[in-house]
């Protein structure tokens, strides 16, 4: 059976409605959240995960840091990968891989949430663990995986910090009335030191400074105002005196008695507030904690274009790259282990679910490799450049003056009247000169591809457009002129056609001798 029927998800919701009544920040203390991090200890997460939601809803930092690393990890992509054939176990075959590859990429692809699941034990990053629920498309496990669904972590207890698993549906504080659950049908992350756990002491620190820091706004943010009546009011005349005073503090300007001073008091005993500091110090650590150790992400300056913003971007795609690998090993094992038993039995493991960010360096060498081979006559098989870019690929009709290339085969229905031999020299020939003449092109061309490439790492983003279109007005032409003057590609061209002839002479030549 499905194991998330509908009344299950209904209880639920039910459940989750009447606990958004109570706010854990009312009244909140250090000495209970003291209390609530050792019930977690002890297995009992109800209260504490509880008042980590509202910690990551009403904490800026908290939510930023949440943001940020989810962002990234959804910039990763995942595909189903072949163990590399020089480490194929004896009797296993390539094919065999990839049969299995196909199927296992076919079973995730009927997920569909796959990546709300994947965001979700993320989240056990921040609270120490997450819930999985498999629901299958039908009666049995062998109908496969419909959908993952998350389950809240305050739905879970545990017998002690290591214990078994309980499913707490109607949200008891302990283990007696609790159901265990079977993790065949779950999947289940772990993480033994969460973010939330620094980010919640960090947070109610931050909000006794903020108390403390109001407080002192108020009674010295406005020093207190007094005037100094002059001499020899008369008490009839102080009444009135005083009804003018009060109007001219009230708005700030207006005309007093000659005599008259003003005098302020306070502002020379305020001295330094120490609440930012305390509180931009609490932000440190739950940056510290959130970017394992990355305290540039407070220190160094941002901004649109700057080296720092690339720096902080890097910090977070590592931290996914390292979160993506994990996530991967666990549906390695929850997954593609049990999957791939059922569906080719007796075989070993030879295809895996992989979720990693693309490395653009990378799909850029195998896109230009592909285009080298394309020269020769030779390509890159579709699966292997999807699987290797991460990109869909679809078939693309060719133009007529492009229909040979990069396949020299079909160029034999060009020529007619040929001999086998003759063909297969004109093929090799061509595949040469086309190798040869985009070569030279890439060498005439290499200083101007040079002087982009300087203006693209060295402008700023804001000049950017401007220093291009600079180029192209005043630099360009006289580059385009001198590699124009004496050009690679054409003496590669001269070289191409000087071969072409000598080979028709030779097969003239032999065509003579036959007939001879």
């Amino acid at each position: 059976m499905s194991l998330v029927p509908m009344a299950w998800k209904q209880h639920i919701a039910q459940v989750n409605r009447w606990r958004t009544s109570l706010n854990p920040l009312r009244g909140l203390t250090m000495q209970r959240i003291v209390s609530h991090l050792e019930t977690g200890e002890r297995g009992e997460y109800l209260d504490l995960t509880w008042l980590y939601r509202f910690v990551e809803k009403r904490d800026a930092t908290v939510r930023a840091l949440k943001r940020l690393r989810l962002s990234a990890i959804g910039n990763c992509e995942w595909t189903a990968k072949t163990v590399p054939e020089e480490q194929l176990p004896p009797g296993a075959t390539l094919s065999m891989a990839e049969e299995q590859a196909a199927a296992l990429r076919a079973e995730y692809e009927r997920i569909e949430n796959l990546n709300e699941a994947i965001q979700h034990l993320c989240l056990a990053e921040f609270r120490g663990y997450a819930h999985l629920a498999k629901v299958y498309g039908g009666d049995y496990i062998e109908d496969g995986i419909r959908r993952l669904e998350p389950i809240d972590q305050w739905f879970f207890l545990r017998d002690g910090i290591y214990g078994e698993w309980k499913f707490n549906i109607d949200l008891q504080r302990t283990i007696l009335n609790a159901d265990s659950i079977d993790l065949q049908h779950w999947i289940v992350r772990e993480v033994e030191d969460p973010i939330d756990e620094i980010a919640l002491i960090a947070f109610m620190r931050k909000n006794m400074s903020q108390k403390d820091w109001d407080g002192f706004i108020e009674v010295f943010g406005i020093p207190a105002i007094f005037l100094i009546m002059p001499q020899g009011v008369s008490p009839d005349d102080e009444k009135k005196y005083l009804e003018v005073a009060e109007g001219i503090i009230g708005d700030g300007r207006g005309a007093l008695p000659s005599g008259s001073d003003i005098k302020t008091a306070g502002g020379d005993v305020r001295g330094i507030a120490p609440f930012k500091d305390h509180i931009e110090y609490q932000d440190s650590q739950i940056v510290l904690a959130g970017t394992s150790g990355k305290l540039t992400m407070l220190n160094d300056a941002t901004g649109m274009g700057s080296g720092q913003s690339n720096l902080h971007e890097d910090v977070f795609n590592a931290l996914a790259q390292a979160e993506a690998a994990a996530i991967s090993e666990l549906f390695q094992r929850s997954i593609d282990l049990p999957f791939l038993s059922r569906r080719f039995p007796g075989q070993p493991m030879l295809a895996y679910f992989d979720l990693s960010q693309p490395d653009s360096d990378d799909v850029d060498a195998v896109i230009e490799h592909d285009a080298k081979l394309s020269a020769s006559g030779r390509r890159i098989t579709t699966g292997d450049l999807e699987e290797r870019t991460g990109y869909q690929l679809e078939e693309h009709q060719p133009s007529v003056q492009g229909q040979g290339y990069p396949y020299p085969a079909r160029n034999k229905a060009l020529l007619p009247n040929r001999s086998e031999s003759a063909a297969k020299a004109e093929e090799n020939l061509l595949a040469t000169a086309r190798k040869a003449l985009a070569d030279a092109v890439a060498h005439d061309m290499e200083p101007i591809a040079a002087r982009i490439n300087q203006i693209l790492d060295d402008s700023p983003d804001e000049t950017l457009q401007a220093d291009l279109k600079a180029f192209f007005d005043n630099e360009f032409p006289a580059l385009a002129k001198a590699a124009l003057k004496d050009p690679a590609a054409a003496e590669a061209m001269e070289g191409t056609i000087t071969a072409a002839m000598i080979n028709g002479a030779i097969d003239a030549n032999a065509k003579k001798g036959e007939k001879a």
